[in-house]
């Protein structure tokens, strides 16, 4: 558990790998990815609709705000690339 990496306060994180954060209101959230420089694969999960959206890649090493692609409550996944 590391809430204190996202701005929900709700995140699970292997620092520097991967990073889970929930979004209990869906809207936006802060992720601190300083602990993770280079490529991070984005995905975001829709638990009322059951479903996977692509989120694309962005650069670490840095906070960067988010914002779900859809309504409603929302989990954000980010993993680093190989």
């Amino acid at each position: 558990p590391r809430g204190d990496l996202a701005s929900s306060g709700y995140c699970l994180a292997v620092e520097g790998r991967q990073y889970l954060a929930y979004l209990p209101d869906g809207g936006s959230v802060s992720l601190d990815l300083t602990g993770a420089p280079g490529n991070l694969w984005i995905e975001w999960f829709d638990p009322e609709g059951e479903r996977w959206q692509n989120g694309g890649q962005v650069r670490g090493g840095q906070a960067i705000e988010f914002a779900a692609p859809f309504e409603g409550h929302a989990v954000l996944y980010a993993t680093k690339t190989t």
